[in-house]
């Protein structure tokens, strides 16, 4: 049917007036979108047609997020099958006649060594870049204040985290539940060293100022004794360390005692990170000038997240054959059962202790709110802590918790929140302390007070450096074990029940992240204010006195201020 031209042309008018309708509709969707909430229209146009991209936004990220969440299930499956499979070979191997040769065990250990030594390759880049990118992010001109309360409490937090398990630890010594331990019949990787606690302050302090940075990558300075024995003769002999320690402290005592400074082979921990927390420090402060290193270690970072991230899925394939050779090589692996645990206790209690009393007693005492009602408004975050292990990727669900249910300002969680899920691992430094010392109980080696501060200050450093992802507290673990003098390789008496731990010590992780958020809002509530008043009276200056109505309302509410910002742009 043909159609006139009048009409035709009135038809393509009226077309026209509805295309032009739908997208003026479209953007004052955009706009009431972006206005605060002080300005937007009471309200809200109905466009069910311009709202389909966004429905199909939404479902796209929902999409992803749920193949994120699988992929982190999957991981925790292999993990878990890595152990069962692991002692299964290894229960199964036992059983062989003839026994394994040397040679066939080392066979059986190698792809687990493969592991191992991946992870070692991959500490000194980590550790740099994930503290020089997270230190380097505080503006020191704009958020002093915030940022001095907040690194107070991180480091305060996870100090206390660490004094709690090495108590725990000294307390109940679970390493010395079974008596008859051997790990191996392998002889020790270089004679052993002893020295008391001055000697291993006075290292401390050498290695936190080494003197040449590529040497601190390989090697450390250690105290050692030497001990000689005059004879009526005068005739000077040598004692071997060996003998020196089957010796009474009275026989010891007759022995003339020499302190030697030896270079040790293993990387300085303490030393880099010492030099990287005050290149990043200083990287702040040159704010403009500093951003080429901030971008450059940033990326560092993202590269080693993401080489961690890949090598974190060949985990379950070391830990198969790490636990296999392991339990071969048990002369009495139900012992070993027995030992573990005590380890596990040991760790539960003190993640417990830090999670039900010592946080909550801070929120309460410093944050002055009630931690019951402050907990079940990140109970979300938690409990996705605890389904992927991962604080980092609980970050944007913690963020959202602690604005939306806990009225934090946004301010304070974008600030103290990513800072937190890099720096702040109350849970994984407890765990270290607790792990180091567990180790040297199971292999009978007395520290000395000197070496007890040092797994303390070492495993709060070293929990600086680890990452927001899965297991990473396998990497700071060989830290602190280095840190100490321990042979990495022993690590694996832990391994078979870590997967279970990192669960639990990531939750307590993200709590003690959302805790610090609400203190430090607390602290910060007059610098809050005094930032907003200023904002309008710089609004007032700009835009004259019509701004002056237009007033920044602040509200108090459980405690907190929740504060919305004036309309007019600075």
């Amino acid at each position: 049917m043909d159609i006139p031209s009048s009409n035709m042309e009135e038809l393509t008018e009226k077309s026209n007036m509805l295309t032009s309708e739908t997208q003026g509709a479209a953007s004052h969707s955009d706009a009431w979108a972006s206005a605060p909430s002080t300005v937007r229209p009471k309200h809200k146009l109905s466009q069910s047609t311009t709202n389909r991209p966004i429905r199909w936004l939404r479902q796209r990220m929902s999409s992803k997020r749920c193949c994120h969440f699988d992929k982190e299930q999957l991981l925790l499956l292999f993990t878990v099958l890595g152990c069962i499979l692991g002692l299964s070979l290894g229960v199964g191997l036992r059983k062989r006649e003839p026994p394994f040769t040397p040679r066939e065990l080392m066979y059986l250990r190698f792809p687990g060594e493969v592991f191992l030594r991946t992870l070692q390759m991959l500490i000194l880049p980590l550790i740099i870049s994930t503290i020089v990118s997270s230190i380097a992010q505080l503006n020191t001109k704009t958020a002093g204040e915030l940022g001095m309360y907040t690194v107070i409490y991180y480091f305060t937090t996870t100090f206390l985290a660490v004094v709690e398990g090495i108590i725990l630890v000294m307390t109940i010594r679970p390493g010395d539940w079974s008596q008859d331990f051997s790990i191996s019949d392998e002889a020790p990787d270089s004679p052993p060293c002893l020295s008391n606690a001055v000697d291993t302050i006075l290292d401390l302090i050498r290695n936190l100022l080494p003197e040449n940075l590529v040497e601190a990558c390989y090697s450390s300075v250690k105290t050692c004794m030497s001990f000689k024995n005059i004879t009526a003769n005068n005739v000077t002999v040598k004692v071997p360390t060996e003998v020196v320690m089957q010796l009474s402290e009275e026989e010891r005592s007759l022995l003339t005692e020499s302190p030697e400074t030896k270079i040790g082979r293993g990387m300085n921990i303490l030393g880099l990170i010492f030099f990287f927390v005050i290149f990043a420090i200083f990287i702040s402060v040159l704010e403009e000038e500093g951003q080429p290193l901030r971008d450059f270690f940033k990326s560092l970072e993202s590269v080693m997240m993401k080489l961690i991230t890949i090598l974190i899925w060949y985990a379950p394939v070391g830990i198969i054959f790490l636990t296999a050779h392991q339990i071969v090589v048990f002369k009495d692996p139900m012992k070993e059962l027995q030992r573990l645990v005590g380890y596990v206790i040991t760790v539960l209690s003190g993640l417990s202790i830090h999670a039900f009393v010592v946080l909550p007693s801070l929120m309460l005492l410093v944050g002055r709110r009630n931690p019951l009602k402050y907990t079940y408004g990140i109970l979300p975050a938690l409990l996705t802590a605890l389904g992927t292990s991962s604080s980092s990727a609980t970050l944007p669900l913690t963020i959202k918790c602690c604005e939306k249910n806990n009225n934090v300002d946004p301010r304070v969680t974008r600030f103290v929140l990513p800072l937190g899920a890099t720096i702040n691992m109350d849970g994984t430094a407890l765990y270290e302390a607790v792990a180091a010392l567990y180790i040297a109980q199971t292999l009978h080696l007395e520290l000395s007070l000197g070496h007890v501060i040092l797994v303390s200050l070492t495993a709060t450093l070293a929990s600086i450096g680890a990452a927001g992802i899965p297991q990473a507290g396998i990497v700071t673990m060989l830290m602190v074990l280095i840190a100490i003098g321990l042979p990495t390789k022993y690590f694996i008496l832990i391994m078979p029940v870590d997967w279970f731990l990192d669960r639990i010590r990531t939750t307590v992780n993200v709590f003690g992240d959302s805790l610090g958020a609400g203190i430090v809002h607390k602290l910060c509530i007059n610098y809050l204010i005094k930032s907003d008043e200023e904002r309008v009276r710089r609004a007032s200056l700009i835009d004259g006195p019509m701004s002056r109505k237009r007033t920044t309302s602040v509200t108090v509410t459980s405690d907190f201020v929740s504060i919305q910002h004036p309309v007019s742009s600075l």
